[in-house]
């Protein structure tokens, strides 16, 4: 019986030093202590060409990447800079209160062309579309253009995503050359709703 108690006290001894460990980690070492991030990932060209895009963050601010949250919100400040391998072109940004924990690649542009959208971590008050969208203009420049849309999809089916912009009542696309949105005419598989 005297071994029995034994060894009971010794596992409840036990998961208790566990929980200790699990709530003190998440209290006290959650968070590290600033943000240092590298992404690369492939991009094309109008051309077709596949080109190298990386992307740094860096920022003071503590950070939990597992769970995407950003400690300082208030004051935090994210720099981003944005190359393209064995090319000179840099781009220089910056997002307050947040960082770009995701980087998604897709087509939106009215060429054969692929972007990078860059979405970050904080998703709550923000519109579906919103992030920075990333690309090559037809000279092969590394471009950027704010993207703020919740009305963001492939209506027509055709593989490349389309914006809906209600105040011209049109889809969208991006046109690489100038960075602007420019309607396109979309034939939709399935009926719109209105």
């Amino acid at each position: 019986m005297n071994i029995r108690a034994s060894s009971t006290t010794l596992v409840v001894t036990l998961a208790v030093i566990v929980c200790a460990v699990l709530v003190a980690r998440e209290i006290f070492w959650r968070f590290e202590d600033s943000l240092d991030l590298h992404t690369t990932i492939t991009i094309a060209g109008s051309e077709g060409a596949n080109r190298l895009l990386h992307i740094h963050q860096l920022s003071d601010s503590p950070v939990d990447t597992v769970r995407r949250e950003f400690k300082d919100i208030r004051h935090g400040h994210t720099d981003v800079t944005l190359w393209i391998d064995g090319s000179p072109d840099t781009l220089r940004t910056s997002i307050s209160g947040r960082y770009y924990s995701e980087i998604r690649t897709f087509r939106i542009a009215t060429d054969s062309s692929t972007q990078a959208f860059l979405v970050p971590n904080t998703e709550h008050g923000l519109p579906t579309g919103w992030g920075e969208l990333v690309f090559l203009t037809p000279s092969g420049t590394l471009s950027h253009v704010h993207l703020m849309a919740m009305n963001v999809g492939d209506v027509d089916e055709d593989r490349v995503l389309e914006v809906y912009d209600p105040e011209r009542d049109v889809f969208t696309r991006l046109d690489p050359a100038t960075g602007s949105w420019v309607p396109v005419v979309v034939v939709a598989k399935r009926p719109v709703k209105n």
